[in-house]
């Protein structure tokens, strides 16, 4: 009978863990990105678009950083 609160706690921690996974991801494409605008904004176009190539590396959904 004590397995089961064990479980839980375990399948509680687990989905934590990768929740916490995924949203430090995107916010590391965010902050890319938006070094990216900062030196295409400064005139350094090759190293912005080094960023933005690395941000969409980390999440292909950021279609912002395509343009």
């Amino acid at each position: 009978m004590k397995k089961q609160p064990i479980m839980r706690r375990i399948i509680l921690l687990t989905i934590l863990f990768c929740a916490n996974c995924y949203i430090g991801k995107a916010q590391t494409a965010q902050s890319l990105f938006d070094e990216g605008k900062e030196l295409k904004k400064s005139g350094k176009c090759s190293e912005a678009i080094g960023k933005f190539n690395q941000s969409l590396s980390l999440d292909p959904a950021l279609t912002d950083a395509l343009y």
